[in-house]
């Protein structure tokens, strides 16, 4: 079984997102309790990027928008091509990377790329739900019945004994230090990495 970070944020929500206590929430697969939806999707998409350049795959850089307002913005550039090995498919990380392409594009567009039909009001939820489903499909987890026909974007699901056993020892450790070294190490790139999320949280995407 491997996983790719985002998973490891989703799989274990609450050790990467503050416990909500409102709507929107995600409810992680393995430890229970309900993680915020928001912070969730902001530490998988965060962890999507920096796990792609960890392995060369791509390039986050800093630079001026040459057009409009030319704020500064993160630019995000396939570095080389997409070898199979690289990250299990369909996978958050394999699809970041797919859509960087190899000219730079904004944080934003590249998530765009990905995404590109989600109802605005519930922008926040539909990645943690998108990345289960993609471990379902690659049978990490199990859908519930009729999950394909739940209404708007939740994807019930749910762990088998051995899976749920399995799970609950992958380290969240790894994980959490690349987003804090980032966080530390490089506060203007994760600045505007967190931007264009946000971004692209508050615009949605194009119907």
């Amino acid at each position: 079984m491997r996983l790719t970070p985002s998973e490891i944020v989703v799989l274990r929500g609450t050790s990467f997102a503050k416990e909500a206590v409102i709507e929107p929430w995600s409810e992680p697969v393995v430890g229970g309790g309900k993680a915020s939806s928001e912070e969730l999707t902001h530490a998988a998409i965060m962890a999507a990027l920096l796990a792609n350049r960890s392995v060369g795959l791509v390039q986050l850089t800093l630079g001026a928008d040459p057009g409009g307002t030319h704020a500064m913005q993160a630019w995000v550039s396939r570095t080389r091509d997409i070898h199979p090995e690289a990250w299990p498919e369909p996978s958050l990380e394999s699809h970041i990377a797919r859509f960087a392409g190899p000219a730079p594009r904004t944080v934003y567009d590249a998530i765009t790329a990905w995404q590109s039909r989600i109802w605005r009001a519930l922008i926040w939820q539909a990645t943690p739900h998108q990345i289960k489903r993609y471990l379902v499909l690659r049978g990490v987890i199990l859908a519930d019945d009729g999950a394909d026909d739940a209404p708007g974007i939740s994807y019930p699901c749910h762990l088998s004994p051995e899976m749920a056993g399995a799970l609950s020892q992958v380290p969240v450790e790894p994980v959490q230090h690349m987003l804090h070294t980032c966080k530390t190490h490089e506060p203007e790139l994760w600045r505007y990495l967190d931007r264009g999320i946000w971004l692209w949280g508050q615009m949605g995407v194009p119907s």
